[in-house]
């Protein structure tokens, strides 16, 4: 006992850095191929209940939805090296569809440890993503990735609109006796109607690949294809690019959160109070 006291208080305050810590920048695009360039027939399955399909509100909810890092938040961190990926996506964007080219920063504090991650495709159909995915890396030997892949069809239809920008005027009901004015029949058949999509058919498949670092692979599929690479980087670096994408996030809901109307009275209040601190002063005689 007294020898194992004695040893806890020479033991130094701070706590060494793990050895056995390795990060990386784990990067990954997704792309559909058109239909003339693959001759394998793919069945896709019919979706008969939206409940656990993923759909966000808004764009801004799409964003803070994954823990990635695209072309768009590059500037995160000047000193942060550009998306390699980002050369590639302007070769193949004339002949493929990109979905999806994301970076997440990954420390694997020791052999076995595994890094999980989210993510979606910017195209999105009434909220819905036309591909969604889940990534499990673990490290080992190599770096062992698992991948699932969801990718969506889309049923379309229409639905009446019942007004529009007041820039073009009012849509009222059919019943409105404005209709008799004419302003209704100005309105261009595209401005009457909205086009809603819902997920009809799905296709569901699983990715695995042994990679090592500094080296591109091509995960091969008839309908989706893949880029994977992983860049090794110091686990400061890792720690610092998750702290700052953490950071971005809050501030993408502190920004959401302010954009949230406030009620009628109060906005009245406000315009009062501000009405009354622009008048200019009254002129004495």
């Amino acid at each position: 006992m007294a020898q194992t006291i004695y040893a806890a208080d020479v033991l130094p305050t701070n706590e060494p850095e793990k050895s056995n810590a390795r990060a990386y920048r784990a990067h990954l695009l997704s792309f559909v191929w058109p239909d003339k360039m693959s001759s394998e027939q793919v069945n896709y399955q019919n979706i008969y209940q939206l409940d656990n399909i993923k759909r966000f509100a808004n764009e801004e909810d799409a964003i803070q939805s994954t823990s990635i890092m695209d072309s768009t938040t590059q500037e995160l961190d000047v000193t942060t090296e550009p998306n390699p990926f980002l050369q590639y996506q302007a070769l193949m964007d004339r002949r493929v569809t990109i979905l999806s080219n994301q970076t997440w920063p990954m420390i694997f504090e020791e052999q076995g440890n595994v890094v999980l991650e989210d993510f979606h495709s910017k195209q999105l159909f009434d909220g819905y993503p036309e591909l969604t995915g889940k990534m499990k890396v673990k490290l080992g030997r190599y770096l062992e990735t698992e991948i699932q892949y969801q990718h969506f069809i889309f049923d379309s239809f229409t639905a009446p609109v019942e007004q529009i920008n007041q820039t073009k005027g009012i849509i009222f009901d059919e019943l409105d006796p404005f209709e008799e004015s004419g302003l209704f029949n100005e309105i261009t058949p595209e401005e009457k109607v909205i086009q809603l999509y819902e997920p009809a058919l799905v296709l569901s498949f699983t990715a695995e690949r042994k990679t090592a670092s500094k080296k591109l692979n091509y995960l091969d599929h008839p309908i989706i294809g893949s880029l994977l690479y992983f860049e090794p980087i110091s686990v400061d670096d890792a720690e610092h690019e998750l702290m700052l994408q953490a950071l971005t996030e809050e501030e993408m809901v502190r920004d959401a959160e302010a954009s949230i109307s406030i009620e009628p009275e109060e906005s009245l209040d406000i315009l009062l109070n501000q009405s009354e601190l622009n008048k200019p002063p009254e002129s004495t005689q």
